[in-house]
């Protein structure tokens, strides 16, 4: 049903403005802003609108808008062997980040744990006045 409600909307905004840029009865300004504007607004909705509106899981959502974005580029012809190999080094270079991240992390929290860092926090927190009552006070304020 959604499918269809987008495809009505989509013919109706095209028979629109065609016959809106034939009559002349657009600025150039007014042609300019919705060449500009709506693409990116139709991704934004790809994605997070999915999303909301509990059609597609987040990680579903986040390929939805990669493939909406490949054909963005390919609508504006700027989808190039250079451009994706670009995108693919980006890419590739954020994860490595986010994995070094994470593996920082865990060789932390395993040092932390090895000289039993847990157990001086434990001490810590049950020491403050009220014990663990005031604990969750102090957390609350």
């Amino acid at each position: 049903i959604l499918a269809g409600a987008i495809a009505v909307i989509a013919i109706y905004l095209v028979a629109v403005l065609d016959k809106g840029l034939k009559l002349g009865l657009m600025s150039r300004l007014a042609q300019q802003v919705i060449i500009v504007l709506i693409p990116p607004l139709a991704l934004i909705f790809l994605v997070l609108g999915t999303i909301f509106l509990g059609i597609a899981t987040p990680t579903e959502g986040g390929a939805m808008g990669a493939v909406g974005a490949l054909i963005l580029a390919a609508a504006k012809r700027r989808l190039t062997f250079d451009v994706v190999n670009q995108a693919l080094a980006a890419t590739t270079r954020l994860s490595a980040f986010v994995m070094f991240i994470l593996i920082g992390a865990r060789v932390f929290s395993l040092t932390f744990y090895g000289v039993n860092g847990h157990l001086w926090v434990e001490h810590l927190l049950t020491s403050l006045p009220g014990g663990e009552l005031g604990f969750l006070i102090a957390v609350s304020v």
